[in-house]
């Protein structure tokens, strides 16, 4: 896709919200890694803005929190469990998805499908 605009974003599925990207020129635009698939979302979503001055993406692996870092809360699962923003390497190319210790690493939306990553960041 070369440079094109990619967002963090928010979407309600299943009583849930997930953290998810927004892609410019993708119809439909919103992608979440969710049941196994790359969920396409129709309906509302929330662009997450990032601030640079407060926020940075910090390395981490199988779902643990960095030490000494506060996650940017990303969502919550249906059942309440926390997830947060993540962004991790599939194929060579670094994507936007989820993470939450409940996971053990990052769910990123891929290709059509919900791929794992165990190393990832968080913002």
């Amino acid at each position: 896709m070369g440079n094109v605009p990619v967002y963090l974003g928010l979407a309600e599925i299943g009583g849930s919200i997930q953290p998810c990207k927004v892609v410019s020129g993708f119809l439909p635009p919103v992608r979440v890694p969710y049941g196994g698939g790359e969920y396409y979302v129709h309906g509302d979503y929330w662009i997450v803005p990032f601030d640079g001055s407060r926020m940075e993406w910090v390395a981490t692996d199988h779902g643990h929190p960095p030490l000494g870092k506060r996650p940017v809360e990303g969502g919550r699962e249906a059942d309440g469990r926390t997830l947060v923003h993540a962004i991790g390497e599939v194929d060579g190319v670094r994507v936007v998805g989820k993470a939450g210790e409940h996971l053990g690493g990052a769910n990123l939306p891929f290709a059509g499908k919900e791929r794992h990553v165990d190393y990832y960041e968080v913002l």
